[in-house]
């Protein structure tokens, strides 16, 4: 990890041992004297790019959220608006209705496809979703941590078409929060889970990651039956 670091510019390396940091320590116990000795940069350096300690800290959970939404918007294009472009797939009272069998099956090993890249992305990351979780659950925490992705969507009609993984089918807004809800409560929120507590985890990592991918391969998105 430290080798991997020095490769780092000065900036990703600040942030990539701030990351290191805040997962092992906490984010309270870590001193900003620590983060600029395991950077190997001046203390000024980091006041140069981050104005405190907690602009690292929100710089490193921006990061994980933009990415988040990449992914889900990635798998509402290439995926879910492709199909309902192309007349497979309708939503018809909040449910998804295909135009043949074939279609949902394309339609559910996508899904499973998402879910893979979203475990993926969650394991490589799973120091800085550590702290997501940490600071998320802090009483009276400044910082919307998990929730962030939930609430900006609920509450922006914009947002919300744009990360819903329904936007290109949904005929309503109702349609589209309760997609939005089952979607960070069943999905996100397990990965989120499973990638922080992963290294805590003694046994076979492999088989752990292939069963996990296997419960999620039960669920569905809300509205496919």
């Amino acid at each position: 990890m430290i080798a991997q670091i020095g490769r780092l510019d000065a900036r990703e390396r600040i942030l990539t041992t701030s990351s290191m940091l805040f997962s092992q320590k906490g984010y309270d116990a870590t001193r900003v004297n620590e983060i600029a000795i395991e950077a190997n940069v001046n203390k000024a350096l980091i006041y140069y790019y981050f104005e405190s300690k907690e602009d690292i800290l929100n710089t490193i959970l921006a990061s994980i959220y933009k990415d988040f939404s990449a992914l889900l918007q990635e798998y509402s294009n290439k995926l879910v608006g492709k199909m309902a472009a192309e007349g497979y797939l309708t939503l018809s009272s909040g449910r998804f209705v295909f135009s043949d069998d074939r279609s949902r099956e394309r339609f559910i090993e996508g899904t499973h496809k998402f879910y893979g890249v979203m475990v993926d992305y969650s394991l490589e990351h799973r120091e800085a979703l550590r702290i997501l979780m940490i600071e998320s659950l802090k009483h009276g925490s400044s910082h919307d941590g998990i929730l962030k992705f939930f609430h900006t969507a609920e509450h922006s009609p914009k947002e919300c078409a744009r990360l819903s993984i329904v936007d290109k089918a949904a005929t309503s807004q109702e349609n589209v929060n309760a997609s939005l809800s089952h979607y960070f409560f069943f999905v996100l929120l397990p990965i989120i889970s499973f990638a922080a507590y992963y290294d805590d985890y003694k046994g076979d990592k492999h088989s752990l990651k292939a069963d996990f991918l296997a419960s999620l391969h039960h669920l569905l998105p809300l509205g496919v039956m």
